[in-house]
């Protein structure tokens, strides 16, 4: 049987308190609400704790239809163990070569779930325009947790905002 493709791609860039305590992450948590309505076989998750692990790793081509990004986020960037990640870095060293090019009527959603996160759609998208028709994110520069889940929780399981 041939392997289904990835339709979500979750990029899940924990901050330290959620390392140190062993706290489930926002993308686990949205991992968990695909599962269970059966689409566990089309997630890819990327788990980075460290600007080390981010940059070492390796580089295939998927094409998914969501691509979610969780993290401590600043105007600069993200926050990882031992550094931060500058938007353009995640947009150009990441995501650029790991997001297949869209094909005319097909469609891709970015959906930036930290604090920042305009800011940094804003910068994502000086790279990466063309690879996304559309995109979610939080429009104030503080994004409590607990929000940021219901949102993404609300969005996975197809509710209105």
């Amino acid at each position: 049987m041939a392997r289904k493709k990835t339709r979500f791609m979750l990029l899940d860039l924990p901050d330290d308190d959620e390392v140190e305590n062993s706290l489930s992450s926002e993308c686990e948590i949205v991992k968990a609400i695909l599962t269970s309505r059966s689409l566990g076989t089309r997630i890819k998750h990327f788990r980075f704790t460290s600007l080390k692990s981010l940059e070492d790793h390796d580089i295939y081509e998927y094409d998914p239809k969501f691509v979610h990004i969780s993290g401590h986020g600043s105007k600069d960037g993200i926050s990882l163990l031992g550094g931060e990640v500058s938007w353009r870095d995640l947009a150009e060293g990441f995501l650029l070569p790991r997001l297949a090019a869209l094909e005319p009527e097909q469609t891709r959603i970015l959906f930036v779930s930290t604090c920042f996160s305009e800011h940094g759609v804003n910068r994502l998208l000086d790279f990466l325009h063309d690879r996304f028709t559309g995109v979610y994110y939080f429009n104030g520069d503080e994004v409590p947790f607990a929000d940021a889940l219901t949102v993404a929780a609300m969005f996975y399981r197809r509710k209105e905002l």
